[in-house]
């Protein structure tokens, strides 16, 4: 994850937005 907001500085709403589908994901699982 940090890896790709390194990478791509722009790309961290993105980054936001992966990290909380896992979450809600995570707790549907």
């Amino acid at each position: 994850m940090a890896l790709i907001v390194m990478a791509v500085p722009e790309g961290l709403p993105l980054a936001v937005t992966i990290s909380l589908a896992y979450s809600v994901g995570k707790m549907k699982d």
